[in-house]
């Protein structure tokens, strides 16, 4: 073989396969652009936002809920949530002894949970916010307000875990 074939063969995978950091490094002033690269970080790097510890998972709160609504309007009525959970999302349904039932979606943190409901009446859709605290693992109080749904306006709510 010759010299020149030999030079060839040699330089030509070597071009095909750094011509990419070639270009980069010209035009971006650095040949590996797609990479990360480590750093260590000393303690006084490290921000206060930065979490020691994991997040707390969120209470237990599945299983079937009952007690009450006090509206201005409709007075005390009675509510019993069946709740499903999935991490912090909540899902389920619900049923009231003023013949309004339906479902709901929402989520709970580790001190307070969040539902919305959406009831369905008489083909017209109502929903119902609520803002719950846990006050301990078997009770949760709070308020709620409602939009579409008649006399149903906000007031107060109280539910205890029965199972």
């Amino acid at each position: 073989m010759t010299f020149k074939t030999v030079f060839v063969l040699l330089t030509f995978p070597i071009a095909l396969l750094a011509s990419g950091p070639i270009v980069n490094l010209f035009a971006h002033g650095n040949p590996y652009n797609n990479l990360a690269w480590a750093q260590d970080a000393t303690d006084s790097d490290q921000g206060e936002s930065v979490p020691s510890e994991p997040a707390a998972a969120p209470p237990n709160v599945q299983g079937t809920w009952a007690g009450s609504i006090d509206d201005p309007s409709l007075g005390m009525f009675n509510i019993t949530l069946d709740i499903f959970q999935n991490q912090n999302k909540l899902n389920g349904t619900f049923t009231t002894s003023v013949n309004a039932h339906g479902t709901f979606k929402g989520k709970i943190a580790s001190d307070e949970m969040t539902i919305t409901l959406k009831l369905k009446q008489n083909h017209h859709s109502c929903t119902v916010t609520t803002v719950g605290k846990l006050v301990d693992p078997t009770d949760i109080n709070g308020t709620y307000t409602s939009k579409h749904c008649g006399k149903l306006s906000s007031g107060a709510f109280s539910v205890s875990k029965t199972m």
